[in-house]
């Protein structure tokens, strides 16, 4: 679940893939958050990512510490308004992340993960007239839970 990101809490799916020598480790994360929306003026905005991270994490026990550099692309749109429109942007953040992996069974295992992010440039949605609708604000979180299997 990220929060602060689109206009409302939204849920998303990621995938990941890393590799990890001895204690550190270098992970490589696509990440789809799904449209969040918000009223605005007479109308609502919407707003979607699609998005992939390079997090590189120091492991200590089952507990890891992330930074993590993403960029991607945001998708928004207005609705109600005197004039419908959509548009789509480059998206850039950076962040930190920190985690509890433990093994399930044999090599699969389970984790729960909390991150911070704040985007490079700001982001904003505004109608044809330049008139704002809503902008994002400095700092956003994200939630998660994931299973991943262990070579």
């Amino acid at each position: 679940m990220t929060n602060g990101a689109g206009p409302a809490s939204s849920l998303g799916v990621d995938a990941f893939v890393s590799g990890r020598y001895g204690l550190v480790s270098l992970g490589l994360e696509p990440r789809i958050d799904g449209r969040s929306s918000k009223d605005a003026l007479n109308g609502s905005v919407h707003v979607s990512f699609l998005l992939a991270s390079l997090v590189p994490c120091v492991h200590l026990g089952y507990a890891t510490l992330c930074g993590t550099g993403t960029l991607g692309v945001v998708r928004a749109s207005a609705s109600g308004l005197a004039r419908v429109s959509s548009d789509t942007g480059n998206y850039s953040a950076l962040g930190g992340r920190v985690g509890w992996d433990m093994p399930l069974l044999g090599r699969l295992w389970g984790g729960l993960h909390a991150g911070i992010f704040a985007p490079w440039h700001p982001v904003s949605v505004k109608t044809r007239e330049n008139a704002t609708l809503w902008t994002a604000p400095k700092v956003g979180t994200v939630f998660g839970f994931r299973l991943s299997a262990h070579y």
